[in-house]
Formats: C-alpha cells, sequence, structure tokens
C-alpha cells in the first residue's frame, strides 16, 4: 500500500493528514502527478491570501516515490509525499 501524506507547518505545531491510498502496482507517473496536483492545490489555495513569493520543488526520497516541499518566501509551508505503508 502507497499513502500519500500533506505535512503542513503551523505556527507551533505541525499537521499531518493521510490525503490518499493507493494500491503498490500504481504507475510512477501517475503517483508522480498526483503528487503534482495535490500540491499546486496547496500553493493556489494560499495564493489567495497574499503570500509572498511561492515554489514548488519536485523530487523523490530514498524509496524512490514523489514528493513536493511548497515554500512560501525561502520557507517550507507544505510538504506532500508517498510512502509505502502496511
Amino acid at each position: 500500500m502507497i499513502s500519500v501524506i500533506r505535512m503542513s507547518a503551523l505556527p507551533d505545531d505541525v499537521y499531518i493528514d493521510v490525503r490518499a491510498k493507493f494500491s503498490d502496482d500504481i504507475p510512477l507517473r501517475e503517483l508522480y502527478n498526483y503528487v503534482k496536483q495535490y500540491a499546486l492545490v496547496l500553493m493556489e489555495s494560499m495564493r489567495d491570501r497574499e503570500y509572498g513569493r511561492m515554489l514548488i520543488d519536485m523530487g523523490s526520497q530514498e524509496e524512490g516515490l514523489p514528493h513536493a516541499s511548497v515554500y512560501v518566501d525561502d520557507r517550507i509551508e507544505h510538504q506532500v509525499f508517498a510512502t509505502y505503508q502496511d
């Protein structure tokens, strides 16, 4: 089982949420697109609140699964990543 997890920075805490679950045989490209699109949704939701400069950095983690970091003014505000879970 592969889970897509969102982590968001709060003023004095971290919010963690499992956004989706997929079977292990999902194509990597489809999983990458899901993570990327969800990161874009998070960035768009912040755009309405007049945040500063925003950037999404896509990559893969040590498991070879995709991750995205959403930066606002050089700080990571959100991370979205896929990971193997039982």
